[in-house]
This record gives C-alpha cells, sequence and structure tokens, in this order.
C-alpha cells in the first residue's frame, strides 16, 4: 500500500492535470466560426430584404476578428468553468488567429481599394 505522502502528491498532480487540449480548442474555434458566421449571414439577409440586406448580411463576416466576440468570449468562459483550461487555450489562439488574419486581410483591401 502506497504510503500516504505518495497518495497525495498523487492525488494533487490527477487535479491539476487540466482537461482538454489545445488542438481540440482550435477545432471548436473552427466550427463555432462555421456555424454562427453562416447563421448571421442568413438571419440578417432574411431580416433586411433587397441588396442592402446583402451587404448588411456581409458585413459580421468581413469583420469577422471583431464580431467573434460574441460567442467566443462565452464560449473561453464556459470552457475555463468546465476544467478545459487547455481548450480554453485552444480558443484564445484560434480567436487571435482569426483577429490578426482578418486585420491583415482589412488592411491590404483598405490600401489597394
Amino acid at each position: 500500500m502506497p504510503e500516504p505522502n505518495n497518495l497525495d502528491r498523487w492525488a494533487r498532480e490527477v487535479v491539476e492535470q487540466s482537461k482538454g487540449s489545445i488542438w481540440s480548442g482550435l477545432g471548436v474555434t473552427l466550427v463555432l466560426h462555421m456555424l454562427v458566421q453562416v447563421a448571421a449571414f442568413f438571419i440578417l439577409v432574411t431580416i433586411v430584404s433587397g441588396e442592402r440586406g446583402l451587404e448588411l448580411a456581409m458585413l459580421p463576416l468581413g469583420y469577422i476578428g471583431v464580431s467573434q466576440l460574441v460567442y467566443m468570449i462565452p464560449a473561453i468562459l464556459i470552457f475555463r468553468r468546465r476544467g478545459d483550461a487547455e481548450t480554453a487555450k485552444g480558443l484564445i489562439v484560434g480567436a487571435s488567429i482569426t483577429f490578426l488574419l482578418s486585420a491583415t486581410c482589412n488592411g491590404l483591401f483598405l490600401l489597394t481599394g
């Protein structure tokens, strides 16, 4: 039978181990982007009719770096509350990559347009 001291150390290591992985957080980020952006597009197209509706529906997709805050911050908080610290880190990394790519593309578009 293990000594109580070793058992306590083992129990602490098990509790301190984080659930999830950064890769799963990146995957969740990708899935959330696809689901929410497509849903937002169709909702905005149906709410506002005509040519102006299509322009408005493209706005969240064009500025995905900013519009992702609506659903990424709650997702990060939910995963942290569940104890999936590594998955939350993956969500943060995915959101950061999305923001940087969006800012770069929008900057190039504004400079060349």
